[in-house]
């Protein structure tokens, strides 16, 4: 008896303590950029940022195996920028291995298993786009469960407001946050940029801890640009956290295994 309540106590102050530490840690911002893997403008200056930030990699483009590996030397989270098709798009945009309309959710799972045995660096999952199959409640069941297979954590990217991941991701126990909002669009300014990442930084003090998702590209030079100049405020660079430090640490959105960490 006397061991038993040792133990309970002692697994008690865990849990508390690992709860503190998450509420001491007020205005934590992750920021994800998404679509590395591709030969474009401002990814290589991206993985060398001296912050912590997510690498959303594509799989099985020219450089996805490169960038996920220099990411992960620098020091940054990785996870698959897994492509699915939107409601409106072109299917030129979302590249090799991407989750269709027209596949069962067999097949679905079969493609996610494919794109994470790719990028054995990932953590987590995102969707690149997916307006069209985030609401597919069959389908995505089928890829979480792989998701929760492989113990890795899901960022919501937000392109559908019915979106099922939420409620999925609750209902089998997966670590999960929904991104808060967009650092830049199509034509985003350095200034557009600014103000969003200030937007951010404003929401993680309101509610503790937000995640913007950027894009490598020609609209990253900007973005890049963007976070060299807000890194240059100490509370905005102490505030920066590797999406899995924030997600698996935290009790609401990990109440599974948060005590883990």
């Amino acid at each position: 008896m006397r061991f038993t309540i040792l133990s309970f106590v002692v697994f008690s102050l865990h849990l508390i303590g690992s709860t503190a530490a998450y509420a001491d840690a007020s205005g934590e911002i992750a920021i994800i950029i998404d679509d590395f893997g591709q030969n474009v403008q401002a990814a290589e200056n991206m993985l060398e940022l001296d912050a912590p930030f997510t690498a959303a990699v594509m799989p099985f483009l020219e450089e996805s195996r490169t960038h996920a590996k220099t990411a992960v030397n620098n020091g940054h989270d990785v996870i698959v920028h897994m492509p699915m098709e939107p409601v409106q798009g072109r299917p030129s945009w979302l590249g090799p291995g991407a989750i269709t309309k027209d596949m069962t959710p067999e097949r679905a799972r079969q493609s996610v298993k494919q794109a994470m045995d790719s990028l054995p660096e990932a953590k987590g999952i995102n969707n690149h786009m997916g307006s069209a199959i985030v609401t597919n409640e069959p389908v995505m069941r089928s890829i979480l469960e792989e998701v929760k297979e492989r113990g890795m954590y899901v960022i919501d990217s937000g392109t559908h407001q019915n979106s099922v991941v939420p409620e999925l991701c609750e209902e089998l126990a997966i670590p999960y946050m929904k991104r808060d909002l967009f650092i830049d669009t199509d034509h985003s300014s350095k200034a557009e940029a600014i103000n969003m990442l200030e937007q951010l930084q404003t929401e993680a003090k309101r509610n503790g801890a937000s995640i913007g998702i950027g894009h490598v590209g020609v609209r990253g030079q900007n973005t890049y640009a963007a976070l060299l100049e807000m890194m240059q405020k100490k509370d905005f660079q102490n505030a920066l956290v590797r999406s899995s430090d924030m997600i698996l640490k935290n009790p609401e959105h990990n109440p599974e295994a948060f005590w883990q960490y």
